[in-house]
């Protein structure tokens, strides 16, 4: 038996002319979070026009109790906080996540800007890597 879309009803098809929306998602993987006040990861590449739908921080190599980091729009702590300080507590083994959603402010702007910076505001206190992904929708 095959699984085709007219054994189980019609699928709606959308119109040939017609926008498809799609995300993208950029990751870095292996970023150090023991390193209080400092920039510990760049995004590069993003499109010219997008929107920051969410971040997930995911993949610890072991558990995280105390670091926070932010996103921001430029190193050294600089520009706009697109996603405030949040603690990372949320991840209790390897395979664990976190997701954190921007910045209320920054939620209904079109972003530009073709790198972003993750910063560990908040040490762990002892070696601990994750791997941040974001997740973006092109304009």
């Amino acid at each position: 038996m095959s699984l085709i879309p007219q054994d189980y009803g019609a699928f709606p098809v959308p119109p040939v002319n017609s926008a498809v929306k799609y995300m993208s998602n950029y990751t870095v993987p292996n970023i150090n979070v023991n390193s209080a006040n400092t920039d510990v990861a760049t995004f590069t590449g993003l499109p010219s026009k997008y929107i920051l739908r969410r971040i997930v921080v995911h993949t610890p190599s072991a558990a995280v109790t105390t670091a926070t980091i932010d996103v921001r729009t430029a190193a050294g702590g600089g520009g706009t906080a697109l996603v405030a300080a949040f603690n990372l507590s949320g991840l209790t083994t390897t395979a664990s996540f976190v997701d954190a959603t921007p910045t209320p402010t920054t939620t209904s702007t079109v972003r530009t800007e073709t790198s972003l910076i993750i910063r560990n505001v908040t040490a762990e206190g002892s070696a601990r890597t994750v791997s941040i992904t974001l997740e973006i929708e092109p304009l």
